[in-house]
């Protein structure tokens, strides 16, 4: 077999690429610290590290999620906790303005502080946090809580807070179910100078709005819809914190399958972060005509304190401590929350430590074991250079320069 020089050559050239290469492409995993620069290096690692660097973006996403919600919530609990001192306030103050010793001009006095009080309650109930109305819903244009002096009623997004789910039955057994107005939704009873109950004035229509759908009315007769939820800007906003999103399908009866245009998120599996200003501070009437609602009765207090209507400053005082025990719960509610947030928050560092100690070991290179073949490689390379001036003989020309 004949070998030629520049055979001979050729391969010189190629064994000492190959070692320049391998030792360049070692000394780039010692700067980078990582085992492969490209998806073809190792296809299976680099499929395996893509799976986990998408896991680990989620849970920073989950993270963002929870740590923006119990900002939200903190707020939230904050401005409860003033209204519940200014609902102390308020009971405090019709209590001092029923005593007998009051003149009318002292409980006139007294009507505008209950006021003042319950626009205090309204003004906490509108607060903004991060550009959204905190208890306004999915409303985050207008002011959630509103008073109309003329008729001096509380609304919520639009719709007075004494609306609320009325079943109607007909005297045959059939029941409508619709929202709206009850026939006995008025200005709080008031009693002449000889205790005898006045015939109250009605404050809005005695009409019902909006019939409920089928699908409504199933969720109310199952105990899923109260009347709050058919207020404006009550539709849930669902966030993402880890558990895993999953949808509920109504099935097609010829079919068997899931009709995917009706599907709704599965309220366990994501957090619904609507905060319904009404749901917390109630809504509808009692049997008595009375609001149910906490900022509704100030104002009906301060109403009949002007007035000089004692009994029924009386009967709204109890009608107020009930409605303040009731957004003490939503404070509560706030609160355990709260842990079930930082729950998750504990969870995702957890999770983020596990990816991560797989990532590094699917990715990062053996840095004690690369500097040790690095120097392996560059004592080739050396070696291959020294002996090239033996697999290379000398040409003429070296002889003439």
């Amino acid at each position: 077999m004949r070998v030629t020089q520049s055979g001979i050559k050729r391969q010189y050239l190629r064994n000492s690429n190959s070692a320049l290469e391998r030792m360049n492409s070692i000394n780039n995993r010692i700067l980078t610290e990582r085992k492969f620069m490209r998806a073809s290096d190792d296809s299976t690692a680099a499929a395996n590290a893509m799976i986990i660097r998408k896991s680990l973006s989620n849970l920073d996403m989950y993270e963002d999620n929870l740590e923006k919600v119990q900002a939200l919530y903190n707020s939230a609990e904050s401005h409860l906790s003033t209204l519940t001192s200014t609902v102390s306030k308020t009971i405090t103050q019709v209590i001092y303005g029923i005593n007998g010793d009051k003149s009318q001009t002292e409980r006139n006095i007294i009507a505008g502080e209950l006021e003042q009080y319950a626009e205090q309650m309204r003004t906490e109930l509108n607060e903004v946090y991060a550009d959204r109305r905190i208890f306004g819903g999915t409303n985050n244009n207008d002011v959630s809580f509103t008073f109309d002096e003329a008729t001096r009623q509380v609304s919520y997004n639009g719709v007075p807070v004494s609306a609320e789910i009325i079943e109607k039955d007909d005297g045959s057994g059939n029941i409508t179910y619709s929202f709206g107005f009850k026939d006995s939704v008025v200005s709080p009873i008031t009693y002449d100078d000889d205790g005898n109950a006045v015939t109250p004035t009605p404050k809005l229509p005695a009409e019902v709005s909006d019939t409920l759908t089928a699908d409504q009315i199933k969720d109310y007769q199952e105990g899923r819809l109260k009347s709050y939820d058919l207020y404006p800007g009550s539709q849930p906003i669902y966030v993402d914190v880890g558990i895993g999103i999953k949808y509920d399908f109504e099935t097609d009866a010829a079919t068997g399958e899931p009709k995917l245009d009706t599907a709704k998120v599965n309220p366990d599996t994501a957090m619904n972060i609507t905060l319904n200003g009404v749901d917390m501070t109630g809504c509808g009437t009692d049997k008595d005509g009375d609001s149910l609602n906490i900022i509704q009765l100030a104002y009906d207090a301060a109403e009949a304190m002007r007035n000089g209507d004692v009994k029924t400053c009386n009967r709204l005082i109890d009608k107020l401590h009930n409605a303040e025990e009731e957004v003490l719960i939503s404070i509560t509610e706030f609160g355990a929350k709260s842990e079930s947030i930082e729950f998750h928050l504990t969870k995702i560092d957890n999770d983020r430590y596990n990816l991560q100690v797989q990532q590094k070991d699917i990715e990062a290179a053996d840095l004690t074991k690369e500097i040790t073949d690095f120097k392996s490689a560059q004592a080739a390379y050396n070696a291959t250079l020294q002996m090239g001036s033996n697999v290379i003989p000398n040409s003429i020309f070296d002889f003439i320069r």
